[in-house]
């Protein structure tokens, strides 16, 4: 079978990096096998081997165990903090969470989507093409828990814990889990490109963090993470196409410092942020 990214690369190409339709990348899961397989393999491997033996996918793989680490410790602090901390030490508590998961977010959705929907799934039941035989999931994880802690804290603490011990059990269960798709330099990448329309699609729009609108803070996260994936194909980038990896370096940095100091978020300029600094790095 083809990998993900050929077809979101082709239509990337085609639309010069330009925002399409977040749906169509999300939802086509694999294409047919075709007689360019071969040469894209080859290209693939040509352009990321390093040749130290130890691809940069595998790098990644270890990159991103380090941080579920940090998104357990976070899921557990907040677990803590539920019976005696006050309603800002929570709330704070809960921006570190989210921030902490927009770094592993990539590799999440793409890989362990059973994971992605118990962890930051819509804060409403919801069906499952892969569970025809369960009639409806309930919402849990994240964007449930954002509803006890804005815009103030819920007297129903019994349902907060019981979802954020919920949110713990999951996250520990991740590191042990095997992931849907190889974990492979292709794959990698494909799950990078999908994180930027992701992030241009739904992230910026605030749509899971409706409540705490906190999206735009939560989305430098996400940027900061896609650049430390990146990084571990310098070398490739530099042998391969020289200036390459600089430039989009330079790309994210700016992405992320605009956020930083542009974060209201009813104000934020989406139309403008997406123009100047998200179709660049999609290119």
């Amino acid at each position: 079978m083809l990998p993900r990214v050929v077809k979101a690369g082709i239509i990337a190409v085609k639309t010069n990096g330009f925002l399409v339709t977040y749906t169509i990348i999300l939802r086509m899961k694999l294409v047919y096998q075709t007689a360019i397989l071969p040469a894209i393999a080859i290209f693939l491997f040509s352009f990321f081997y390093t040749g130290t033996g130890n691809p940069s996918s595998k790098k990644i793989k270890e990159h991103y165990l380090l941080l579920e680490k940090d998104f357990i410790t976070s899921a557990k602090q907040l677990q803590q903090d539920i019976v005696t901390g006050s309603e800002r030490k929570l709330q704070e508590d809960f921006f570190s969470l989210r921030q902490s998961y927009k770094k592993i977010e990539p590799i999440i959705e793409y890989y362990f989507s059973f994971y992605a929907a118990k962890l930051n799934g819509p804060p409403i039941p919801f069906f499952e093409e892969a569970e025809s035989d369960v009639p409806e999931n309930i919402p849990g994880g994240m964007q449930v828990i954002e509803t006890f802690l804005f815009p103030h804290r819920t007297a129903d603490n019994n349902a907060l814990k019981e979802q954020v011990d919920e949110l713990v059990r999951y996250a520990e269960e991740l590191p042990a889990v095997n992931e849907s798709f190889e974990f492979s330099d292709a794959t990698v990448f494909d799950a990078l490109m999908e994180e930027i329309y992701r992030i241009t699609a739904l992230g910026i729009a605030g749509f899971d963090s409706q409540t705490a609108q906190n999206a735009l803070p939560e989305n430098a996260a996400a940027l900061q993470g896609l650049l430390e994936y990146i990084s571990f194909y310098k070398e490739a980038y530099d042998r391969q196409l020289p200036g390459k990896f600089d430039s989009l370096q330079q790309h994210i940095t700016a992405a992320v410092q605009y956020l930083s100091g542009n974060n209201n978020f009813n104000s934020f300029n989406r139309a403008g942020f997406i123009i100047a600094y998200l179709n660049p790095i999609a290119k």
